[in-house]
């Protein structure tokens, strides 16, 4: 094969899922002098969700909302190191219709496929959603197991597949589906250095504070941001990672599975102890070249 959706469809059925693009991240310390509201400070102050700092001519988000403990004497809180992933948060959503074949799509090509988050909930009127977890096999769902499953379709836009009541729960007419996930530019963004704050950050009490009353400090360049999959590295992949099934056996079972859950590796080499001289024997070395960092 040598177009794209046909390799991924060949792939698919070696239950090889090929990478998105992958959100480039910042790591940042906060510092928010809070006010004073009838003689004492707030207890707690929160970072909402969302686009909260521009660098390199990019928005840098938080995936979830962050909260802080207000210090009662000085009244600063400090927000312990976090990550912002480059990009904006898309929100989408879908009405389940049993009635028809539904093909439930991320529409956006440049979604960075580890920012997603999946809820359903009841009808259009609920207030409380369920969340849904990714899965990549089945062999210990239960019916009732809130899961989804993920695959790449036509045109590098994912699709996702839910349970059917025997592994996983199957959805019902009428019910919600929302995504959210990050679309993002990818490797364009590594390596900035220079940040400027400019997100929500409201206390316990309402108020919210701007720039003025927040000292941002970045802790690292930018890094780890990454084009999708490539068709050769699909090709290569695929059947090495079929064949590992899940096991850390041989020493390229160790190289695919690392290649799989490191999304910063590039290339990897693994060997057994035993060829070392001396030998060490029991223990797998594994050699990483990164994208970035």
């Amino acid at each position: 094969a040598t177009v794209r959706d046909n390799i991924v469809k060949h792939a698919k059925l070696l239950n090889y899922i090929p990478k998105s693009p992958v959100a480039a991240r910042g790591n940042f310390v906060l510092e928010v002098q809070t006010d004073m509201q009838g003689g004492v400070y707030p207890s707690t102050v929160t970072l909402r969700r969302g686009a909260c700092i521009n660098g390199g001519g990019f928005l840098w988000n938080v995936i979830n909302d962050i909260t802080a403990e207000v210090d009662p004497v000085t009244g600063i809180a400090n927000f312990a190191e976090f990550e912002a992933k480059e990009g904006a948060i898309i929100n989408y959503e879908y009405i389940v219709n049993t009635f028809t074949s539904q093909t439930y799509t991320i529409p956006t090509p440049d979604c960075d496929t580890t920012t997603l988050q999946v809820t359903v909930k009841a009808n259009e009127s609920a207030t409380k959603a369920d969340v849904y977890n990714r899965v990549d096999n089945v062999t210990s769902l239960t019916p009732t197991d809130r899961i989804y499953f993920l695959s790449e379709g036509e045109d590098q836009r994912f699709e996702i597949q839910f349970g059917d009541d025997v592994s996983g729960r199957s959805l019902k007419d009428g019910e919600i589906i929302r995504l959210s996930y990050l679309v993002t530019n990818g490797a364009a963004a590594n390596d900035v250095n220079k940040f400027v704050f400019n997100g929500r950050v409201i206390d316990n009490f309402g108020t919210e504070y701007n720039s003025q009353y927040i000292t941002l400090t970045k802790v690292k360049n930018a890094y780890g941001g990454s084009a999708a999959e490539s068709v050769e590295s699909i090709k290569y992949n695929a059947s090495r990672f079929y064949a590992s099934q899940y096991r850390a056996v041989t020493a390229e079972d160790y190289a695919i599975i690392t290649k799989k859950v490191y999304d910063n590796a590039d290339a990897v080499v693994a060997y057994g102890g035993d060829l070392l001289n001396p030998p060490i024997y029991g223990k797998v070395f594994i050699a990483i070249r990164t994208r970035s960092g």
